[in-house]
């Protein structure tokens, strides 16, 4: 359906992707991460930046964006070497959603910070250069806090957004 909120969002998260494409930059400038901000940071941008332009109403399309606000967080997570505070643009990103009124896109970011703290965690684990906290902060009782919370703000947001749905669709008619 051509929602008219669907194409406000989408001009919302144009802004909102090169910003965080540009935030990355201006991290790469105080960590020395710019291979990070420029290779990881286009090929991010490229895809739902595409899908908004050219199917603008398709449900990949949001579901792209969902993921790609999340990966441009795991991005700054890594460049900041895991900065706890970095942590917050996850939830931040998971509010901002909510614009589009589609609790499955909410579910799909989601996922996406759940499998990248879990992979990275492990890799970070390991000793891989692939940050997800800071070092002394590279505990699993962290790791469940995070999830707590993230699944938690998730489940509240996608509430939300299908409530939103039914009265805005309501508005409409």
């Amino acid at each position: 359906m051509q929602y008219p909120w669907i194409e406000k969002s989408n001009r919302i998260f144009t802004g909102v992707l090169i910003g965080q494409f540009v935030l990355s930059f201006l991290i790469a400038f105080f960590t020395g991460t710019w291979t990070e901000a420029f290779v990881l940071g286009a090929a991010i941008l490229a895809v739902p930046l595409f899908l908004i332009f050219s199917q603008p109403f398709a449900a990949i399309t949001r579901h792209s964006v969902g993921i790609a606000i999340q990966l441009f967080a795991t991005l700054h997570i890594h460049q900041s070497s895991g900065l706890i505070e970095i942590h917050f643009e996850i939830f931040v990103m998971l509010a901002f959603l909510s614009f589009y009124r589609d609790w499955s896109v909410i579910l799909t970011s989601v996922i996406v910070v759940a499998v990248h703290h879990i992979v990275f965690f492990i890799l970070q684990s390991q000793g891989v250069p692939a940050y997800i906290f800071e070092q002394s902060h590279l505990q699993f009782y962290i790791l469940i806090i995070h999830a707590l919370f993230a699944v938690t703000e998730a489940a509240l947001l996608m509430f939300v957004a299908k409530t939103s749905l039914r009265e805005a669709q309501a508005g409409l008619q």
